[in-house]
């Protein structure tokens, strides 16, 4: 996705975390929000750059302020079209969705850390397809290739967070 920055040459979001980088806060106001960016969502490129440490993602989004971002994306969520509704209520929902994605993403970046902890390839190989999974939205072939990249039972628990 594309972000044109604000007025103040920011975009709007945070990101935490290593390898993956997740999308932490994002308002739907924000330029990065009005792009589509939304918490729970994860960094893997900048600016076409694969990024999986936060100290370089940061610097490429810095260097990128006054500039229209480009982020690969990986979202974690239906994305959903505004109603016609009342503003506040929406909003109201809106926040409510948001901070129930981000709950779950942040869970489910614990539950991979906790299980994968030692093994980095693996990790990496499971994002990469998660990456290509909601590029494509191709069920089958995602269950078909996750019990060849979470091989033992214990990874295997992953799939159920999936």
């Amino acid at each position: 996705m594309d972000i044109t920055p604000g007025p103040d040459g920011r975009f709007g979001f945070t990101i935490v975390g290593d390898c993956p980088l997740l999308v932490e806060d994002c308002s739907p106001c924000s330029p990065a929000g009005r792009s589509g960016l939304r918490a729970g969502d994860y960094v893997m490129e900048v600016n076409g750059i694969p990024v999986k440490h936060h100290e370089m993602a940061a610097a490429l989004i810095k260097a990128s302020q006054g500039r229209t971002l480009r982020l690969g994306v990986l979202c974690m969520g239906s994305r959903q079209k505004r109603s016609s509704g009342s503003l506040e209520g929406s909003q109201k929902d809106t926040d409510g969705m948001r901070q129930d994605r981000k709950h779950k993403a942040l869970e489910f970046n614990r539950r991979v850390e906790e299980i994968l902890r030692n093994e980095p390839e693996v990790k990496e190989k499971l994002f990469a397809v998660l990456k290509q999974f909601a590029a494509e939205r191709k069920v089958d072939w995602l269950a078909s290739v996750l019990p060849d990249i979470l091989a033992t039972e214990e990874q295997q628990q992953l799939i159920s967070n999936i």
